[in-house]
């Protein structure tokens, strides 16, 4: 009958889309990400256990909210941010591929302090994942824990990240362990919780400070041994 001819059709033209569909080649780019920190004098390490790194197309979308792709690493990368400063990177993730287009929200993912100890937070002798470790002029040195806030949600970086077959984006993170540890005391003890507001940028569109500080300038009756302990930074 007609009616079974036009079934027969439809089913026909919908296994050619699927077909069509399944050999498609989509678009992709690739990503990399590396880790920096800028110059902070208060503590001697800060210690972060990356873990995973997600994106998203939505700039509002939750972490348990659907559309994100994912990329756990196979084994977890232990840095010190206090070693990435002056320009110095940290690679975490290299060549991840996603499907061309823009990208407007990131959530890096860090191993929980409370967690069982990483293999990588073990190999460098750390007592927790994520970690202090500062000079107490009563105690000396001292290794405490560093909290954080929501593990399970990541580390919110919003931005505008745009993935093409032509180049290679290389985002690099850029954490300011100066300002967004935060101390607090559980009874007598110092703790500190990770509140850090990320920014980013584009390794391919960056610069650099150069040059030389004369210390002998600042010297004075009040202060003969000049200047020490600057801190250069630039501003958009």
């Amino acid at each position: 009958s007609i009616g079974k001819l036009v079934s027969l059709g439809l089913m026909l033209l919908l296994f050619s889309i699927s077909i069509s569909g399944c050999g498609q080649n989509w678009a992709s780019g690739t990503v990399q990400i590396s880790i920096t920190d800028s110059p902070g004098l208060e503590f001697d390490h800060v210690w972060i256990t990356v873990k995973e790194v997600w994106f998203h197309a939505s700039d509002a979308s939750g972490p348990h909210e659907a559309g994100w792709l994912k990329f756990p690493l196979s084994e977890t990368v232990t840095i010190d941010l206090t070693a990435l400063t002056n320009g110095e990177l940290a690679g975490v993730f290299d060549n991840l591929t996603l499907p061309v287009g823009h990208y407007q929200q990131i959530r890096l993912f860090l191993a929980s302090t409370e967690d069982e100890l990483t293999a990588s937070a073990a190999d460098l002798g750390l007592l927790y994942n994520n970690q202090v470790g500062f000079t107490d002029p009563a105690d000396g040195v001292r290794d405490v824990p560093l909290r954080l806030p929501g593990p399970r949600d990541g580390l919110k970086l919003i931005g505008t990240f745009r993935v093409t077959v032509a180049e290679t984006l290389r985002l690099v993170i850029d954490f300011d362990a100066g300002h967004d540890i935060v101390k607090h005391l559980r009874g007598t003890h110092p703790e500190f919780i990770l509140k850090p507001r990320l920014r980013y940028f584009d390794l391919d569109n960056a610069g650099a400070i150069a040059g030389a500080i004369d210390t002998d300038i600042f010297k004075s009756d009040s202060n003969p041994n000049g200047g020490y302990n600057f801190v250069i930074k630039a501003e958009e």
